[in-house]
């Protein structure tokens, strides 16, 4: 019999007790977001907890199974609702990227000297040159959006580091649609179906930017950047990343059991006995925790089908 556990601290508080807990993660977006719901009743020494949780405090929350405990969530309290039940909502590391502002220029940067220059976050960040690039009075968050935006460079966090154009290597978790699968909305559909576009951007010395789509610009469409590459070869290569990416497979969600563990960037590989052509590797896009009253649940949005 699996009985669910949880540890939550903020700041100097620990709490083993909530009402529930959502956790969102995506490799789409810079930002991990946690809601805490706590029971009106909480107190610490007769304290209400709205005096002694505030913005800007270190959250940590540990879910699990019969005190097997693994740390789901780490970062900043940004808002507390002192309504019913208590709310505390939090984020993760980008919280801390929105708090400065940085004014820099340089010539012919590295990205990993902006990243390094805007931010002390461990990080991991693609190796590639711009040519002059400037920043005034801009957060940090901000111009890693910016870099999203003007030149496609796809950020996130994962396990408190920040990944810069760059995905870390990924665990794998399986998964049975006879056994550990609680729930889905899933359909199959064929490469013609999925509308697949890859968008392939070259940043030549001078910053101007090249692109070339190959396949679909309406429907899933995969950004990969880089640097000084002429038409040509830029054309070559989001071709051939096409035909490799393209593929039939399942689009949509699929909600497990809090076990087996897996994060975003991670790889599910499904099974299923009935269909057995249908069984597959896929890349986590999205993750939703959702752990409390009605049990410890995750949901995962499949990405691009590994084959």
């Amino acid at each position: 019999m699996l009985s669910l556990n949880c540890k939550v601290v903020v700041g100097n508080i620990t709490l083993a007790y909530i009402n529930n807990v959502t956790i969102e993660s995506s490799t789409k977006e810079l930002s991990q977001t946690c809601v805490i719901h706590l029971p009106k009743s909480t107190k610490l020494q007769d304290t209400d907890l709205l005096n002694l949780i505030g913005r800007g405090d270190t959250v940590e929350v540990w879910l699990g199974y019969n005190t097997d405990l693994r740390k789901e969530f780490e970062g900043y309290v940004t808002k507390v609702e002192p309504s019913v039940p208590f709310v505390i909502h939090c984020e993760n590391s980008a919280y801390l990227l929105k708090q400065a502002t940085v004014s820099q220029s340089w010539r012919n940067p590295h990205l990993s000297e902006i990243i390094a220059a805007i931010t002390t976050t461990p990080a991991v960040v693609e190796e590639m040159q711009f040519g002059a690039f400037r920043i005034n009075q801009t957060s940090p968050y901000k111009v890693i959006e910016g870099l999203r935006e003007k030149f496609g460079i796809q950020s996130f966090f994962k396990n408190s580091v920040l990944h810069v154009g760059t995905v870390p290597p990924p665990q794998t978790a399986k998964y049975d649609f006879q056994q550990n699968i609680v729930s889905h909305n899933l359909t199959w559909k064929t490469k013609d179906e999925f509308n697949f576009g890859v968008k392939a951007v070259s940043v030549l010395p001078n910053n101007e930017i090249h692109e070339y789509t190959a396949g679909s610009n309406s429907g899933n469409t995969k950004t990969v950047t880089y640097y000084n590459l002429s038409e040509v070869e830029l054309k070559r290569r989001a071709s051939t990343l096409l035909q490799q990416q393209s593929y039939d497979g399942y689009d949509g969600e699929i909600t497990t059991f809090g076990l087996p563990y897996i994060q975003h960037a991670d790889i599910a590989e499904l099974r299923d006995n009935e269909y057995p052509t249908r069984s597959g590797s896929y890349q986590i896009e999205k993750t939703t925790v959702s752990f409390g009253q009605s049990g410890f649940r995750r949901t995962l949005k499949l990405g691009q089908r590994i084959v």
